[in-house]
């Protein structure tokens, strides 16, 4: 970009660029992250528009699924009818509503003087292929994750600039309402409250007590119109995670830290941090909540991935202050980055914006359109979630599980001929059923049209699952069949 250009350009830059990663993003890849994104997420919040009627386990908030209904009834006015097509809008959503997250990491780094350390971490934030896909899951932890940078850029610029007490409330206000989304959040705006209070010497302190109520006071309300008692949802959080959750599964302690180095590409990245004492110098208030959090998440046994979704923002404005050191002294550690950077980085946001990960759990009914028609879906030996059929399946859709040995020619015209449904899906996720499939497959007769066998998967999926099948269920590909009445 041209040295001259100003910061509230190259921020107008870093929003379209990074909108158009993240409408990308969201338009290719709609498949389930994990299963909480559809179960605790999209799946609730189309079925909250559609008929108004959802649930959710007593100790997840609604903050996410009132969020994601919103962008769903805004996508059914602009002509969302499919249930693709509203998949796909609530991920537009949730991309555009994280382009608050790049405004408040422009809040942040312009109280700064290094004007390389300020562009890369826009445009990192921004175009970053890891915010990018996070920011277009959902999850409370991505959500979050914007949050947590406009609200540090909110508090930060008054802390550091501007002194202004309704900036502070409104900021450190803000990084409240991202624990709500996600509650182990606050670990971050408890320790940046202390670090604020220790820098500050409590000039700041009637903006953190007002903060604190405008959320208890939030927190309160939002259980109360959930139907639950004043902070159940909290109560229940801490109740369900009691143990560190590890009925869910244990992991090693140093598997967190692992995760966290490999979002900014460690081991390559590691000559960098040659200059970490410079980077705790200058972002000490915010690397403190940083370590805090991660150190927090290493001893709790129960781990997931997108439990340190929040702090990726962050912790590209790290990488962005230590690679700038080396730009600015002109080193060849700066060279050799810069190459590593294009080399992987550019192509992993191609791969991460087409991949659709999961695919197979949900295109055998999407891409068929199983909502817009009365859908009998027979299946075996294929992972699938019921919950996904109430929005992918009309009221008078059926699924059933079934032996593909008795699937012929004379079922299936009894299933379509005088029959209440309009198509039969036939999944099988099983190598061993493929010989059955294609028997299935471009069968043609007076009554029923077969078309060919088509395959849902991802390349992403079909590698994890040859690696290690038994850990990767939910990823084997699903080879299915659309028959028709002729």
């Amino acid at each position: 970009m041209h040295r001259h250009m100003t910061l509230k350009k190259h921020l107008y830059i870093a929003l379209i660029i990074g909108l158009l990663l993240r409408l990308t993003c969201s338009y290719f890849d709609y498949g389930p992250f994990a299963l909480d994104d559809y179960l605790h997420g999209l799946i609730p919040a189309h079925l909250l528009v559609d008929s108004g009627v959802s649930e959710l386990p007593n100790y997840r908030s609604w903050l996410i699924v009132w969020m994601l209904s919103g962008f769903l009834k805004v996508g059914e006015i602009f002509g969302a009818t499919t249930a693709l097509e509203k998949i796909r809008v609530m991920l537009y959503g949730l991309g555009v509503f994280s382009l608050v997250g790049i405004y408040g990491t422009y809040l942040y780094v312009r109280n700064f003087s290094n004007k390389v350390f300020q562009l890369l971490s826009i445009y990192l934030v921004a175009c970053y292929p890891l915010a990018v896909l996070a920011s277009t899951r959902a999850f409370g932890e991505t959500v979050a994750m914007a949050i947590i940078l406009f609200g540090i850029g909110l508090s930060e610029d008054s802390r550091l600039r501007s002194g202004s007490q309704l900036q502070m409330i409104l900021g450190l206000a803000v990084l409240g309402i991202a624990c709500l989304f996600r509650f182990h959040v606050v670990l971050i705006w408890l320790s940046y409250v202390g670090c604020i209070l220790l820098t500050t010497r409590f000039r700041f302190l009637i903006a953190i007590v007002i903060s604190i109520l405008l959320c208890l006071v939030l927190q309160a309300l939002i259980d109360i119109e959930s139907g639950r008692q004043a902070f159940g949802t909290f109560i229940n959080y801490l109740q369900v995670n009691e143990g560190g959750a590890a009925g869910y599964g244990v992991t090693p302690w140093y598997s967190t830290w692992i995760l966290v180095l490999g979002f900014v590409l460690a081991p390559f990245s590691l000559p960098l941090f040659r200059n970490f004492k410079i980077l705790l110098k200058e972002h000490w208030v915010i690397f403190i909540p940083f370590i805090i959090f991660v150190a927090a998440h290493s001893v709790v046994p129960h781990k997931e991935e997108r439990f340190m979704f929040p702090i990726v923002g962050i912790e590209l404005i790290f990488l962005a202050s230590l690679w700038s050191i080396e730009i600015n002294n002109k080193t060849k550690v700066a060279k050799y980055f810069k190459w590593l950077f294009t080399i992987l980085v550019i192509p992993s946001a191609l791969f991460v914006c087409l991949v659709n990960f999961q695919s197979a759990a949900v295109d055998p009914l999407l891409k068929s359109q199983a909502d817009q028609k009365n859908t009998l879906v027979l299946y075996q030996d294929w992972n699938t979630w019921s919950d996904f059929y109430k929005i992918t399946l009309n009221q008078n859709g059926e699924a059933r599980e079934i032996d593909l040995q008795n699937i012929n020619e004379s079922s299936l015209t009894q299933y379509l001929v005088g029959n209440k449904f309009q198509q039969v899906i036939i999944i099988s996720s099983n190598p061993d059923r493929l010989e059955q499939m294609q028997k299935l497959a471009d069968k043609k007769s007076n009554n029923v049209s077969c078309g060919q066998l088509l395959y849902a998967s991802s390349l992403i999926d079909s590698i994890a699952f040859k690696l290690n099948p038994k850990h990767n269920k939910r990823r084997a590909p699903a080879m299915y069949v659309v028959c028709r009445a002729t």
